[in-house]
């Protein structure tokens, strides 16, 4: 008798999400050579409607919760907003659902710097959709990806490809001065997170990661910041920086108030934001079609 051998789960989920972004139009199953299909999953419930928000209107990002936005929350997860083993989205647009479908490791503020081509209306008009999976209390993030990436497909009749590109960024390194960031207590329970005080400058972390630092930098200049800090940890800060960036001289910050430039503040912390070319992989739609309504 001729033994098969299995794939790992996770190689075989990782075949099926390219395949399900590259390949046909349509989905029920993925066949692997000498195996079993294997089914892609899909919502028992799924919703989608226009939103009663106007086109034309523009959402702030800011605002990007409750009435707009979304997520989706699985069992590896924490998202008290939305229900477990669901997908919600409101007034939200076909971009900021692919950057939530594909997992996509930008800022959502620079989503429309990376999703390109396609008709206008996928970065205007705007959509309500839920989704609730068939064991919600079994299911994670990454199959919740799938399912919406299977809606997008079907529903959207979504087609695209990926280009590589270089553009001006910045890269987050160690200083050559002494690391001066602090860890945070082993223990600790907060949120991970990374916030600015409203009408001011003044820039806290809390369990924040090296990562997560880059990745606010990058939503502050509208531009991406790679981490090349090779820091694991999580730490503690808080510091006051200006955060506008002169867009002649990108290295550097205006003296639009008297806090120090955020190239300043890092430094004070051990670290170091150098301007420079990034790779940066681009989304190029190919087709979409505006969904019919569903309950």
């Amino acid at each position: 008798m001729t033994k098969i051998r299995r794939l790992p789960l996770c190689v075989s989920l990782i075949m099926l999400a390219i395949s399900v972004a590259v390949g046909p139009e349509r989905f029920g199953s993925l066949q692997v050579l000498g195996q079993p299909q294997i089914e892609v999953p899909k919502f028992e419930v799924i919703s989608i409607k226009p939103s009663l928000f106007s086109p034309s209107q523009r959402v702030p990002i800011a605002l990007m919760s409750g009435v707009y936005g979304g997520a989706c929350h699985g069992i590896n997860t924490t998202n008290s907003s939305v229900p477990l083993g669901r997908c919600r989205f409101q007034a939200v647009t076909l971009k900021y659902l692919m950057f939530w479908a594909y997992s996509l490791q930008v800022p959502v503020t620079q989503v429309d710097q990376i999703i390109t081509g396609g008709p206008d209306w996928i970065g205007k008009d705007r959509f309500q959709i839920e989704g609730v999976a068939p064991n919600p209390a079994e299911t994670t993030l990454e199959q919740l990806a799938l399912m919406l990436q299977d809606v997008l497909q079907k529903e959207f009749q979504l087609k695209f490809h990926y280009e590589s590109t270089e553009v001006p960024g910045f890269v987050l390194m160690r200083a050559k001065s002494e690391e001066r960031l602090k860890a945070t207590d082993s223990g600790s329970e907060t949120t991970p997170r990374i916030s600015i005080a409203p009408g001011t400058t003044q820039i806290t972390g809390r369990r924040a990661t090296a990562r997560m630092l880059a990745d606010f930098l990058a939503s502050r200049f509208s531009k991406p910041v790679v981490d090349r800090t090779e820091l694991t940890g999580e730490y503690d800060f808080s510091f006051s920086a200006t955060t506008t960036v002169d867009p002649v001289s990108p290295g550097n910050a205006v003296d639009a108030d008297p806090a120090p430039s955020i190239f300043t503040a890092l430094a004070e912390l051990g670290l170091r934001l150098q301007p420079e070319k990034v790779a940066r992989r681009l989304i190029v739609v190919e087709h979409a079609v505006k969904p019919l309504p569903k309950n």
